[in-house]
């Protein structure tokens, strides 16, 4: 019998999550799990394989909005759960829901794809590139004097439950400052902080909100303890999944509060910026300990012009044209010059020729960005002084939230 790609049906949501979960190895879901989770799952943007009735593969994808360099939202598909079970690899079958997934998002309108990658070799080939790095960071508190006292401004609750989300949600908003950040929606909160459903939760699990002078959230930080045997032996430590705030005043706000926690030696941050802020306000930089570096997300061009004419600002003192090589979308094949004035198709020679891979992280890309020939990427670099400064940005490119 012929493996067929059909859309999702709402019905079948949850034996599409256990295809997910099967083949990447993880615990297949619980019907309660299932039911919490159920509003971050799309069937209209979901596609399975199937084998007879059964299910056998996945792909779906979330509806984000991005920041670009030059301010602007572009709207985002986030390929989400992707994964074909060990019985039926190689059949084509990834490939198959991958490109009818791309096509889907194209139409939807959404010129921008982003990723968060289980295997890092895979999606180069769909025209996936690596767009941005996140750290995991240890900072013991004993040793986290700032070297210049932060100044109490405005106000900071700690809260729990509904109240949290609802004012971490508000914050959050106000806080994607930073090329690569996503916005939340409104579907995205109730599985990352599931604890807080209820309004008397019993949990170790905390929010701190700040709060600017007019009373608006403006800031947050979520928190866990980490357990220990007792109160005079051992380590403690609390992992920080969110730490975000309006300007790196309010984020240093928060962060000398976390460090400042009673009884806790050592304060885990899960997802930083390389260049984070924070690490350089420490008298003793070493107390800042960065435990891992991660490829955090990876973005594709679904429409080759409309992302750079988005994207807005461009390395003023230098012009560039580039020729996607590689691509699903017909139209995205072609030359397109950049400036400071924006992005528009052009004739003349290319500057730098890029597949579609190495030109996604261009609508994102830090300012240590360098033309891909120094990345060893099979690109043909017709005068490559366009690259290095020509896609650059002031900080670097960071997203702060994993879906």
């Amino acid at each position: 019998m012929a493996i067929e790609i059909r859309q999702l049906t709402e019905d079948r949501i949850g034996e599409a999550f256990w295809a997910f979960a099967t083949a990447l190895v993880v615990p297949p879901p619980s019907p309660e799990r299932l039911e919490r989770r159920r509003p971050g799952w799309f069937a209209e943007r979901s596609l399975v394989a199937h084998d007879g009735p059964a299910i056998v593969g996945h792909v779906g994808s979330l509806p984000f909005q991005t920041l670009v360099p030059g301010g602007a939202m572009v709207p985002t598909a986030g390929l989400t759960r992707v994964g074909v079970l060990g019985t039926h690899r190689r059949r084509g079958l990834l490939t198959a829901m991958m490109h009818q997934s791309l096509v889907q998002s194209r139409e939807r309108g959404e010129i921008l794809g982003s990723l968060r990658a289980a295997e890092a070799a895979i999606y180069g080939r769909f025209g996936y590139g690596l767009a941005g790095l996140a750290t995991q960071v240890k900072v013991r508190t004993e040793r986290s004097a700032f070297a210049v006292p932060v100044p109490m401004a405005g106000a900071m609750r700690i809260l729990q439950g509904p109240e949290l989300v609802e004012h971490a949600q508000r914050a959050h908003a106000r806080c994607i400052r930073r090329p690569g950040m996503i916005d939340r929606p409104e579907w995205y909160w109730p599985a990352v902080y599931d604890a807080h459903r209820d309004p008397s939760p019993s949990i170790t699990e905390w929010g701190v909100v700040h709060y600017d002078e007019a009373g608006e959230p403006d800031g947050f930080a979520h928190w866990e303890k980490i357990a220990r045997d007792d109160w005079d032996g051992g380590e403690a430590s609390v992992l920080v999944t969110d730490l975000f705030g309006i300007d790196d005043q309010v984020e240093a706000t928060i962060a000398r509060f976390l460090l400042d926690l009673d009884l806790v030696d050592e304060v885990r941050l899960d997802n930083r910026p390389t260049d984070d802020p924070i690490r350089h306000r420490l008298v003793n930089q070493r107390a800042y300990e960065i435990h891992r570096v991660w490829d955090e997300q990876w973005v594709r061009l679904n429409d080759v012009r409309a992302c750079l004419a988005w994207r807005g600002t461009y390395g003023a003192d230098e012009r560039g044209v580039g020729r996607d090589r590689r691509c699903v979308f017909a139209d995205n094949v072609g030359r397109f010059e950049v400036s400071g004035d924006g992005a528009k198709r052009s004739r003349r020679a290319p500057d730098l020729e890029l597949p579609v891979d190495a030109l996604g992280p261009c609508t994102s890309e830090e300012r240590r960005s360098r033309p891909s020939s120094e990345r060893g990427r099979s690109t043909s670099c017709v005068g490559a002084a366009a690259g290095p400064t020509l896609f650059r940005t002031d900080r670097a490119t960071w997203c702060g939230t994993f879906f």
